[in-house]
């Protein structure tokens, strides 16, 4: 059986959030994976959302470290799997996947954050380190295409073999009972807009705001709902108020696993507004729950709608077009009804459970 030191997120957040590299983390391990393969865990959650001053993370990284080297030389392990994040999270695993290499141990590296194009464009010494991180390992798992021709780029596109596309995944069956007929929702006199995600500038929440701010009065039998928290979350607050959108337009906080299913559920239109993803499970979770989606053109999005087809998809931080947007679809059923089908039948077809772990497996195992 292949031992493999597995460095990720496998804790419950502090908020009762589950981020896409938890669910996928979590996924791994408790999958039949674990039967051909002893994983040794080292737990990377962070201790508070948002995360702490790195004065106040400082040692807990270096435990980990310690930890990782301690497993490197003492537990016989065969590969090391590492997800990461941007920033500071890539400069700890990072230094994590070197150590590895240094002792001969195979390294399979999951990058798993949109914020990352933001670290490769500024340059600089995390720019460089990155590259450096990307050339020793042996396996760089990429979220979509999209991703692996950025990462090619940046290490002058050496071995694009080992660069591997592996998209996210979400368990669909927890959603195969979740969908109200879109034929019965389109006779409903109101249409219900949601976004579920951080209240953060990067996931244009204000843009979003201000777009439902620009639909016509002939639009508004709507209700949108706004779940999930963050730094912007009293600045959301406060324009609600100012562009007199109180009536219908609702911060609705976090909602736990049971009220998001409820929440899909009742969905018309799901709104995705970022100016930076990695590969959003929340777009997943709307897609298979049968909504019609739009997105914007960051990250993997492009990789998962084709605009017009199963979503559609809007330029990052535009306003207007994002506003038109959200209007077509309200004012056209038809086309609600054609983007839900579609985009249900794009996750069952290329996003399952089972799909990822078969994949990971012939990775891991081999």
């Amino acid at each position: 059986m292949k031992r493999v030191l597995f460095v990720g997120s496998f804790k419950d957040a502090p908020d009762g959030s589950t981020g896409g590299q938890m669910f996928a983390c979590k996924t791994l391990i408790n999958s039949s994976v674990n039967q051909t393969i002893n994983f040794i865990l080292i737990d990377t959650t962070s201790i508070s959302v948002p995360p702490p001053p790195i004065i106040q993370r400082l040692p807990y990284v270096l435990f980990r470290l310690f930890r990782f080297a301690y497993h490197l030389v003492f537990s016989n392990i065969d590969k090391a799997l590492i997800f990461t994040a941007d920033g500071t999270s890539f400069m700890e695993k990072g230094l994590m996947a070197l150590m590895a290499k240094m002792v001969g141990k195979e390294v399979i590296l999951a990058p798993r954050s949109g914020m990352l194009k933001d670290d490769i464009e500024k340059g600089g010494g995390l720019m460089r380190f990155i590259k450096h991180v990307f050339t020793k390992c042996d396996i760089v798992i990429c979220q979509s295409k999209i991703w692996k021709k950025e990462f090619l780029q940046l290490v002058n596109n050496k071995n694009p073999e080992k660069f591997i596309v592996q998209p996210n995944w979400i368990d669909e069956s927890q959603y195969s009972d979740n969908t109200l007929s879109y034929e019965t929702k389109l006779h409903s006199d109101t249409i219900n807009i949601i976004y579920i995600g951080w209240l953060e500038s990067f996931k244009g929440i204000i843009d979003f705001i201000n777009a439902i701010s620009q639909l016509s009065p002939a639009n508004k039998n709507i209700h949108v709902g706004i779940y999930g928290d963050g730094s912007l979350a009293e600045q959301a607050a406060q324009l609600i108020v100012q562009r007199k959108l109180s009536d219908y337009v609702k911060l609705e906080g976090w909602a736990n696993p049971e009220m998001k299913l409820c929440v899909l559920r009742k969905a018309d239109i799901y709104v995705l507004p970022s100016h930076r993803e990695g590969f959003p499970n929340a777009l997943l979770e709307a897609m298979i729950s049968e909504l019609p989606v739009i997105a914007t053109d960051v990250g993997a999005i492009p990789d998962i709608i084709t605009s017009g087809q199963n979503g559609l998809i809007v330029p990052s931080e535009d306003e207007v077009t994002l506003a038109t947007n959200i209007s077509t679809l309200i004012e056209q059923p038809d086309l609600r009804l054609k983007l839900a089908k579609n985009a249900k039948k794009t996750v069952l077809e290329c996003y399952t459970t089972a799909k990822a772990l078969t994949n990971f497996r012939k990775i891991l195992e081999a």
